[in-house]
C-alpha cells in the first residue's frame, strides 16, 4: 500500500511538471497552455497528451510525431473576412485561393463583381483550364433569367484560346438554348469564338436558326443560317477567288485596291438538295491551272447532244416540292449518252414515303419499330431516313426486319408515330449542268459549221442558177431577133 501511494505522488508530480498549469479541479480539466514556439517537441511526450496552443487558439495532441488539432475545435485560426478554412494536414488555416465575400464564390485571384456568382481563375498566366465539370449526364448547366443574361460566358484573351469547350462522347459537347435571345454565343479576338469537333456525328448542330457575320441582325430569323457583312479580301490573298463584281473589267469590289467582299468562303462543295441562288455565278477558269487535252470534237458533241432526252417530271417528295413540274434531264438516261456530266454521291431516296402504321418505342435498348403497311425489301444495316414531328430529319441504321417491320438503333426521341422518308443510298447520281451546257455549245459549234457550208453551197446555187437564167435569157433573145 505505501508502495503504490509512492508511485502515485511520483507519476502525479511528473505530469504536474509538464502541464505547468494544467490541473484537475471540480471545476474541470484545465489542459497546459503553449504557444506554437514554446510547447515541447511532440516526440518527447506520450501519445495523445493534449494541450491548448494559444497561437492557433485550439487545442491539439500528439500522435507521436506532430501536434494535431483536436476535431470539434471551437476556435479557428483567424483570416480575412472573406477567407475560407482549409486543412493542410497540420491544421486548419485560412485559404486565400477560394473565398466568399457572401454574396459570390471565387476560385483564384480575379476580382468580385456582382455580374458573378462564381469566379474561377487567376489571371493571366493562371490556371490552363479555369472549369473543369464532369456528371454523367451534364458537364455544366448554365442558366440565366435576366433578359439579356447568359445561361454560360466564356472569354479567353490568347491567340490559340478557347472560351468555352465542351466535350461528349455521345451527346451534345456544348448545348445553348434561348426562347428569345442567343442559343450558344461566341466571340474570339483573335482564336476561335465556338469550335465544334467530332469523329462520327455533327461538329456543330444548331435548331433554329444562326447568325452569323458582323452586319445587322434581323429582327426576325431569315434561314436557318444567315450570313450578315462580308469581310474585305485583296488581292494578296492569291489562294481565293474574287467574287464581287464592280461593272468594270475586272472582277474586282474596289478595283483601285484590288479588294472585294466575301460574305462566305468555302474551300470545298456546297452541296443542296433543293435551289441554289444567286445574282451571279462564276467559276474558276484559268489556263495555268489546267492540263490542256485538246479541242472537243463538234460532230461527236452534236451526236450527243441529239441523243439527250429532254422529260418532263415531277417529284415523288410532294411534302417539299408540291406538284410542280419540271422540263430537265434524268441523270441515268444522261450517264448512258455523256457520263461525264454525271456523279454519283451518298444522299437519300424517298422509296419509301410513308406513316409508319405501328411505332413502337424501347427505351431500356434504345430502338424504335416501325411497321408498314406493306414489305419494302428493308435490309439490316440500311440507314432509313425518318421525320419525327418536333426533331424533324433524324438518320438511323436497321438492326432487325420481320415482314413489314423493322427496328433501328440508337434512338433517342420518344414517340408513337413516325413518318418515314426512305433510304440511303451511295449511287445517288446528280448532273453537271454547265457539263452539257458545254456540250450544247460545242454542238451548236458544229450546227454553224453546217449552217456556213450550207450557206456556201446556197450562194453557188445562187450563182450558179443567176448564170443559166442569164445563159437561157440571152438565147431568147436571140431566137426572137433571128425570127
Amino acid at each position: 500500500m505505501k508502495t503504490l501511494l509512492i508511485l502515485l505522488v511520483f507519476s502525479f508530480y511528473g505530469h504536474y511538471v509538464f502541464a505547468q498549469s494544467g490541473l484537475l479541479s471540480t471545476k474541470g480539466i484545465s489542459f497546459p497552455i503553449y504557444t506554437t514556439a514554446s510547447r515541447p517537441s511532440a516526440n518527447s511526450v506520450e501519445i495523445g497528451t493534449v494541450l491548448y496552443n494559444t497561437s492557433d487558439n485550439t487545442h491539439q495532441f500528439s500522435n507521436g510525431s506532430t501536434w494535431l488539432n483536436l476535431l470539434g475545435a471551437t476556435a479557428l485560426p483567424a483570416g480575412p473576412n472573406i477567407a475560407t478554412l482549409r486543412n493542410n494536414g497540420s491544421g486548419w488555416v485560412a485559404d486565400y485561393n477560394i473565398t466568399n465575400d457572401g454574396l459570390h464564390t471565387r476560385i483564384g485571384t480575379n476580382t468580385f463583381g456582382d455580374d458573378y456568382t462564381l469566379i474561377v481563375g487567376t489571371g493571366s498566366g493562371g490556371l490552363y483550364t479555369a472549369v473543369l465539370a464532369k456528371g454523367d449526364y451534364y458537364g455544366v448547366i448554365g442558366e440565366s433569367y435576366n433578359i439579356s443574361g447568359s445561361g454560360v460566358y466564356g472569354n479567353s484573351d490568347a491567340s490559340e484560346g478557347i472560351g468555352v469547350k465542351g466535350t461528349s462522347l455521345y451527346g451534345y459537347g456544348l448545348y445553348g438554348y434561348s426562347n428569345t435571345a442567343t442559343g450558344i454565343y461566341g466571340i474570339s479576338n483573335y482564336g476561335t469564338g465556338i469550335l465544334g469537333e467530332s469523329a462520327l456525328g455533327y461538329a456543330g448542330k444548331f435548331k433554329g436558326s444562326v447568325y452569323v457575320g458582323s452586319g445587322t441582325i434581323p429582327a426576325s430569323p431569315i434561314a436557318p443560317l444567315y450570313v450578315a457583312g462580308s469581310n474585305v479580301l485583296t488581292s494578296a490573298s492569291a489562294y481565293y477567288t474574287p467574287y464581287g463584281y464592280n461593272g468594270g473589267n475586272t472582277w474586282y469590289f474596289n478595283s483601285s485596291s484590288e479588294t472585294w467582299a466575301t460574305g462566305l468562303l468555302v474551300d470545298y462543295d456546297i452541296v443542296g438538295k433543293r435551289a441554289i441562288v444567286s445574282a451571279q455565278n462564276i467559276t474558276t477558269s484559268d489556263a495555268r491551272i489546267k492540263n490542256i487535252i485538246g479541242l472537243s470534237n463538234n460532230q461527236q458533241d452534236l451526236a450527243k447532244v441529239r441523243q439527250i432526252q429532254i422529260t418532263d417530271y415531277s417529284y415523288k417528295d410532294v411534302a417539299t416540292w408540291g406538284n410542280q413540274t419540271f422540263k430537265k434531264v434524268i441523270a441515268q438516261q444522261v450517264e448512258a449518252i455523256y457520263p461525264q456530266a454525271v456523279r454519283k454521291m451518298t444522299s437519300t431516296i424517298p422509296d419509301i414515303y410513308a406513316l409508319a402504321e405501328k411505332v413502337t418505342y424501347d427505351e431500356s435498348n434504345k430502338t424504335l419499330t416501325c411497321t408498314l403497311s406493306k414489305e419494302y425489301d428493308i435490309k439490316v444495316g440500311e440507314k432509313i431516313e425518318f421525320v419525327h414531328e418536333k426533331q424533324g430529319k433524324i438518320q438511323a441504321e436497321v438492326v432487325a426486319v420481320s415482314g413489314n417491320s423493322f427496328t433501328v438503333k440508337n434512338w433517342q426521341y420518344p414517340t408513337d408515330k413516325i413518318f418515314v422518308y426512305g433510304r440511303e443510298v451511295n449511287d445517288f447520281r446528280t448532273v453537271d449542268y454547265e457539263a452539257i451546257s458545254m456540250l450544247g455549245i460545242s454542238a451548236i459549234q458544229e450546227l454553224a459549221k453546217e449552217v456556213d457550208e450550207l450557206k456556201k453551197q446556197n450562194n453557188k446555187l445562187k450563182t450558179d442558177l443567176s448564170t443559166r437564167l442569164e445563159a437561157i435569157e440571152n438565147l431568147l433573145a436571140n431566137v426572137k431577133t433571128e425570127n
